[in-house]
């Protein structure tokens, strides 16, 4: 797992543990090609974040923010790890709540929202109603 375009071209990421199932390069790479530039200056929000591979990923190519949700411990330090590994800290937020909490409080716009839940938690299952907002 690697940071694959941006300020933080190569840079190798450390991943979250067996309780996260991250995203590919490949699988990651065409994503970010059909979001294209609308990621650039993007207030973006990474749900279920994992080690944040996608939201990193979002601040190399140019993002104006991310905000990380999670709440798996392992999964928050190698966000934090990964984070600071890529000088990208700055401009992310990270957040150890339960997402679905998170999405009813939630109060900011964003530009791009990234949802990869654990199916195996039976994320797919709940229902929540939510007052997060999307640009766009």
């Amino acid at each position: 797992m690697r940071v694959i375009a941006g300020s933080a071209k190569g840079r190798p990421l450390r991943a979250a543990g067996a309780a996260t199932r991250p995203i590919t390069d490949r699988v990651k790479e065409n994503l970010f090609n059909i979001l294209g530039a609308r990621i650039v200056a993007a207030n973006v929000l990474d749900l279920f974040a994992g080690a944040g591979s996608v939201g990193i990923e979002a601040l190399s190519r140019g993002a104006r923010a991310a905000t990380f949700v999670e709440v798996d411990r392992a999964a928050l330090n190698a966000i934090h790890t990964n984070l600071h590994a890529t000088r990208l800290a700055e401009r992310a937020r990270v957040v150890r709540r339960d997402v679905f909490k998170f999405l009813r409080d939630a109060a900011e716009p964003y530009d791009v929202i990234y949802v990869a839940p654990p199916q195996y938690r039976g994320c797919g299952q709940r229902h929540s109603s939510s007052s997060i907002k999307a640009r766009g």
